[in-house]
């Protein structure tokens, strides 16, 4: 094999190395924003049920005034 021919040889191997690398190092990320989103996701879900239940306790009392208030 010529120089040059080594030297592609050499080249498309750490060519295929730094595309494995890069694909390894893209599924971790994928993994990390998924689960960051999930933790993201969760602390949404959270937030609505309080404000869910804030609205529950918000319409009891306005029952609740009203009816004294028809008193």
């Amino acid at each position: 094999m010529s120089q040059r021919q080594k030297q592609l040889q050499k080249d498309q191997d750490e060519k295929t190395k730094i595309l494995a690398t890069q694909t390894a190092l893209q599924e971790q990320l994928d993994q990390k924003d998924h689960q960051e989103l999930l933790k993201q996701k969760s602390q949404l879900e959270e937030k609505l049920a309080n404000i869910k239940e804030k609205i529950v306790n918000y319409e009891q009392e306005k029952e609740r005034l009203q009816k004294e208030s028809a008193r």
